[in-house]
């Protein structure tokens, strides 16, 4: 399957539960890093398990697939959501999150070390977990 701008809605709304399990599964991972406290794996330094985290999240949003291409520098809808951090992302679908994630991705190519304080602030796991929150309510 391939998705587009013009197709990625039909798409990711039709997944299955379980087909978002994987991406799912990042959320202790992304806790763990953001609590600092209760690492997954005493063997793996914090920079360790942040870089595991980060080469996770980007094969798996590839893996499902939620990636496709989109001109998202110019996109101002998604730069104002994380721009906001009270920005409430129950607020818009489960796409449009898949966008905001695209975004991430793309903007850590261009800016090395963005999708790591992405990760450090919390953004991607407020945004895995509000998707979560929403595909398991629409079940």
């Amino acid at each position: 399957m391939y998705l587009t701008e013009e197709n990625h809605e039909y798409f990711i709304n039709s997944y299955p539960k379980n087909q978002w399990q994987p991406l799912f599964s990042l959320i202790p991972e992304l806790e763990a890093i953001i609590d600092e406290i209760n690492p997954l794996s005493r063997d793996l330094t914090y920079d360790e398990q942040l870089f595991r985290a980060q080469i996770k999240f980007q094969n798996t949003i590839e893996e499902i697939p939620i990636v496709f291409s989109f001109d998202w520098p110019a996109w101002e809808e998604g730069r104002r959501m994380v721009s906001d951090p009270r920005f409430d992302f129950n607020s818009v679908d489960v796409p449009t999150k898949c966008k905001v994630l695209i975004a991430l991705n793309r903007s850590d190519h261009f800016c090395d070390g963005a999708l790591r304080d992405n990760i450090e602030s919390g953004l991607l796991l407020r945004i895995l977990k509000s998707i979560r929150d929403q595909v398991e309510h629409n079940t």
